[in-house]
């Protein structure tokens, strides 16, 4: 299949998915332009971030190769690619909790001690890892903010 891709609102590329075995594979290509753009799949009410386009030569390129666990988190029927986070859809933003004490470490004055792993355990067992989602991603409300940084919390 092939989509085209807007950017800025105009068609600026063409996005060619493809099977490749037990695997899917997203092919993205643009006229080379200034800034970062990542691209967003949108369909069935639902937006996904595919990945950032990168600079090869004059033209802007991406490849993911997806098994189907992996691509079962984007849409599965693809009505729009572009460089907007959202089709039409209003995300729910996490509420914040307040912030710690001036001078206390952020996240122990939150109860929670760091973990070598990167990870975060409060004493009644729950645990927090980094987490670093699009805000239309249906894990975004469940976002926990802890020491400046955006976690998933839950208890094993």
């Amino acid at each position: 299949m092939e989509y085209p891709i807007y950017i800025e609102g105009r068609p600026s590329g063409t996005l060619t998915e493809t099977a490749e075995g037990l695997y899917t594979v997203f092919q993205a290509d643009c006229p080379r332009r200034n800034g970062l753009i990542r691209l967003w799949l949108h369909g069935g009410g639902q937006s996904a971030c595919l990945g950032l386009l990168a600079p090869r030569g004059e033209r802007l390129v991406l490849t993911r190769r997806l098994s189907r666990r992996a691509r079962a988190a984007f849409p599965r029927l693809i009505e729009r690619v572009s460089d907007e986070p959202r089709s039409g859809a209003v995300p729910r933003a996490a509420p914040l909790p307040p912030e710690p004490a001036p001078g206390a470490p952020k996240a122990a004055a939150e109860g929670w001690r760091a973990l070598g792993d990167g990870t975060l355990l409060a004493a009644d067992g729950r645990r927090a890892i980094p987490a670093a989602l699009p805000p239309d991603s249906p894990l975004a409300p469940h976002l926990r903010r802890i020491g400046g940084r955006d976690y998933l919390v839950f208890r094993l």
